[in-house]
């Protein structure tokens, strides 16, 4: 399989929040306006806004957390005043910053990719074994998402993001592309194939975690294993 088709699938479906379900549909709570009934799911708290995300503007960063808390809590039904309260701002200060719902849910997607982006580099996932690798992105991936999964409300992504979506798609696309050159990888299955198949693994994994049916960890370890457990290529005869 040539890494044109990989370079595709990576780049579609590294953008975690499409990839985990933050494109799908909406959970029933945030459609009704019902609470939530664990904002923080798994105890994974709402996480500071990188200053680089909101340009050191600390009111910016602080509309975007309360944000990212107010929705996640009220999802549809919260309001921009509502926001504007949680962080402690007049609307006026909010319609500065932000002046619309769309430009305050393309802020709070383009932290949520910066996240990620930045766990994902941290993870340093190229001076590791293969499997540490997956299991790293892994665990990166389900955090990210977790914290960051108010991004059901987002329709779809804007288009200035695609920027932050290949600095994801680079050290993904790295793991699958040392996978299948050093043999890890079965080959009877093409590499964009595995690629999918583990992103697909990652959607289902997300929402039983935002639904507080697994932890981070737990889910994060069984990811991998069933990932692994069917990629890496067989003992060869007699071993």
């Amino acid at each position: 399989m040539g890494v044109p088709s990989l370079e595709y699938t990576v780049s579609m479906r590294a953008s975690f929040p499409r990839s985990c379900g933050f494109g799908g549909p909406v959970p029933s709570h945030h459609r009704t306006g019902r609470a939530a009934t664990a904002p923080a799911a798994a105890g994974v708290p709402f996480p500071a806004m990188s200053r680089g995300t909101v340009a050191g503007d600390p009111v910016r960063a602080g509309i975007l957390q309360a944000a990212a808390a107010v929705l996640a809590e009220r999802g549809g039904s919260a309001g921009m005043a509502d926001i504007a309260a949680a962080a402690g701002v007049e609307r006026a200060v909010l319609d500065r910053c932000f002046p619309s719902r769309d430009a305050l849910l393309h802020a709070l997607y383009e932290a949520a990719l910066a996240d990620l982006a930045s766990r994902l580099e941290s993870a340093r996932l190229d001076t590791v074994p293969l499997e540490e690798a997956v299991a790293r992105m892994t665990r990166a991936t389900l955090a990210a998402a977790c914290r960051h999964r108010v991004l059901g409300l987002l329709e779809g992504p804007p288009r200035d993001a695609r920027r932050v979506e290949r600095r994801l798609a680079g050290p993904v696309r790295a793991v699958f592309e040392r996978g299948a050159a050093g043999g890890h990888f079965r080959r009877d299955l093409p590499v964009h194939t595995l690629a999918e198949m583990y992103f697909s693994l990652l959607e289902g994994v997300v929402s039983r975690v935002i639904r507080n049916r697994l932890d981070v960890e737990e889910a994060g370890a069984a990811a991998t294993t069933l990932f692994l457990s069917g990629a890496l290529a067989p003992a060869p005869p007699g071993e």
